[in-house]
């Protein structure tokens, strides 16, 4: 993993309350290990919370990537 974060980023967790209002406004899904929720130069992309496991934010090319990043849970 990097030594790149986001100030005030690292470690947020959302609250049970704010969860509560995005279930009421989204769906939730499971995905699989491997699954793309979206790549550079996508037109758009759904906002994503984790709610079990984790996410990884790739960089780097397709035969070189490199995780910037890893979100967990809230």
């Amino acid at each position: 993993m990097s030594d790149w974060t986001l100030p005030g980023i690292e470690g947020a967790e959302l609250t049970d309350e704010q969860l509560d209002v995005l279930r009421r406004h989204g769906t939730e899904r499971d995905v699989a290990a491997g699954d793309v929720l979206f790549r550079p130069g996508d037109n758009g992309y759904d906002f994503v919370v984790v709610l079990a496991g984790a996410v990884d934010i790739v960089g780097g090319t397709p035969d070189d990537p490199v995780v910037v990043v890893s979100h967990g849970p809230r």
